[in-house]
């Protein structure tokens, strides 16, 4: 489990924005051998925007938005992400996270939870 903390904002920063800055996560992979790793993102959907993560806390009309290497990582886990890198050397996948107001104006404060599951397949 890898969990990431994100800086509190205020929820008027949303009444004229629909989303803030994303935040840069740097998951590493190491592997003895120069493998070709897939990378799989998925977890639960916004009921507002289906490209969106979930937001299970007391905060409401927020999801998450996630890029994995530079795509959109969506969380019916459709899209696949191939990592390739030397031997015996560490990698880091770049993600970017962010969150995104689904209802712009309309976002109430409290609590954020969003939980993006990332499956690694070694080939």
């Amino acid at each position: 489990i890898y969990t990431v903390f994100f800086d509190d904002i205020p929820a008027k920063l949303f009444i004229n924005n629909n989303r803030t800055n994303s935040h840069n996560v740097k998951i590493g992979i190491t592997c003895p051998l120069p493998p070709i790793v897939n990378v799989v993102a998925f977890g639960i959907a916004d009921n507002d925007n289906p490209d969106l993560f979930k937001n299970t806390g007391s905060a409401s009309g927020l999801g998450m938005k996630v890029y994995v290497n530079g795509t959109l990582a969506r969380p019916a886990g459709d899209r696949t992400f191939t990592v390739m890198h030397s031997s015996g050397s560490s990698y880091y996948l770049p993600i970017d996270a962010g969150y995104v107001a689904t209802k712009p104006g309309k976002v109430t404060g409290g609590s954020f939870v969003s939980v993006i599951n990332l499956r690694f397949e070694y080939l």
